[in-house]
């Protein structure tokens, strides 16, 4: 009896630790995924890691979370797999880092809210911030990216905000045409030696991948920009890829003329990057610009004036105004105003912009192309007529008009001021316009 009674008690022992190991299984199970991978030193001492003699538990991929600028939906952004965490929050933080670039973010915001299923189309990506940023306002997103652990974060990220329907991600490097690809593309393959990190995020995957390589190439298959517009209409298109922007430009110019593609807002950093730097520079003692990254400003000029495109300077690297977060300007060493722009402020939400107005000459374009500038070319109006109540109106004793004298509606046209309000009841209500018709 005592030797069945000690069989049994074992049995039950049994039981119960596997009993104990299915529990701890299920627990598992409910925990984030973890996986095992060899022991990379090139995380740093700053990594998810916990190392033991030969491997490393390897925690998911960081994440942060990002605010947009007003009214940018937030969403979470997956960084590079080697980032440390703390890194990856820069993004979101906004007293950490510089990026992402105020300035496109208000772009985004002002083309593309309230536009579903518009179709952006992203030529540089990057980590892919902008991308989420347009994807969470509903648009069609195209990414070009030739930088691979870039593309795999981005399509981390358009999981992680589940529009990764609606973000397509290719890891491809852009090329104007396909004669250009035939003629300086080797094997159709572009060679990658450098990359740009923001605020450090990717330069450990950077590493990484040059000692898996072991030299400091890494190759891409490349992609003509034509065969992405041919045939496609585009609500905002954004090329910023520090290389070849003034050919792709001229690219997409030639076939909107030839009503092969529409593109109806293209944000392009442009900039001539044989000029001067802002550092020590101030007003018309820079050098002047002569190209722009392969093109020259005739381009420029075109645009205005063939294809019927405003154009706006963007407010970065030209030491302009430096806004504080009630909306004041604190730079006391900007520049005088470029008497070839029209400064305006507050345009759908974007703070600051210059418009180059169709009578400024060719010949004076030099001073307004200069090192690291962006442009935005637009179809779209974002000035509107301005209006005030007429009892302050009344006691500042002004006029409707002298809200609108210079208004670049009627700088770029030859509208008269009744006329440009009549276009932008018509593009906002047609309803009212009927209202307004007498009875019979």
């Amino acid at each position: 009896m005592t030797f069945l009674v000690g069989r049994a008690g074992e049995a039950c022992a049994r039981i119960g630790k596997l009993w104990r190991r299915a529990a701890a299984a299920a627990a598992a199970a409910r925990r984030p995924p973890v996986r095992m991978a060899p022991f990379d030193a090139g995380r740093g001492e700053t990594s998810a890691c916990v190392a033991t003699k030969s491997c490393a538990i390897v925690l998911p991929p960081p994440q942060t979370m990002v605010i947009p600028r007003w009214p940018g939906i937030p969403f979470k952004l997956a960084c590079p797999e080697r980032t440390p965490q703390e890194m990856c929050d820069r993004l979101g933080s906004f007293a950490r880092c510089f990026e992402p670039e105020p300035e496109t973010e208000e772009v985004v915001n002002a083309l593309l809210t309230y536009c579903a299923d518009c179709l952006y189309v992203d030529v540089g990506c990057n980590v892919g911030y902008f991308t989420m940023q347009a994807a969470m306002h509903g648009a069609l997103v195209e990414c070009f990216e030739p930088t691979p652990y870039y593309t795999a974060a981005i399509e981390r990220s358009a999981r992680l905000n589940n529009v990764h329907t609606r973000v397509r991600v290719h890891n491809v490097g852009m090329v104007p045409t396909e004669s250009y690809r035939s003629k300086f593309v080797a094997n159709g393959k572009l060679s990658m030696t450098r990359t740009y990190h923001a605020c450090g995020v990717g330069l450990n995957d950077h590493q990484h991948l040059i000692n898996y390589k072991k030299h400091t190439i890494w190759s891409v298959p490349v992609k003509p920009i034509r065969e992405v517009l041919l045939g496609r209409r585009v609500t905002l298109l954004k090329m910023d890829i520090d290389s070849l922007e003034g050919l792709l430009l001229q690219t997409v110019a030639d076939m909107v003329k030839r009503n092969e593609t529409t593109v109806d807002s293209i944000l392009v950093e442009i900039g001539d990057s044989h000029t001067s730097t802002l550092e020590g520079c101030t007003g018309i003692q820079c050098n002047n610009a002569t190209r722009i990254r392969g093109s020259d400003l005739s381009l420029v000029w075109r645009l205005i004036h063939t294809l019927n495109y405003d154009a706006y300077r963007i407010n970065t690297h030209v030491n302009n105004e430096i806004f504080t977060w009630t909306g004041a300007n604190i730079n006391a060493k900007m520049n005088p105003t470029n008497p070839f722009v029209v400064p305006m402020l507050n345009l759908r939400g974007i703070r600051k912009l210059e418009l180059l107005p169709r009578t400024t000459p060719l010949s004076e374009y030099g001073m307004l192309f200069r090192w690291g500038v962006s442009y935005l070319f637009t179809r779209v109006p974002l000035a509107e007529p301005a209006k005030h109540h007429s009892t302050d109106m009344k006691v500042a004793e002004l006029k409707g008009f002298d809200l609108n004298a210079g208004s670049p509606l009627l700088l770029n046209s030859t509208l008269s001021t009744r006329e440009v309000y009549a276009v932008d009841r018509a593009s906002r209500t047609v309803s009212l316009r009927r209202r307004e018709q007498p009875t019979r």
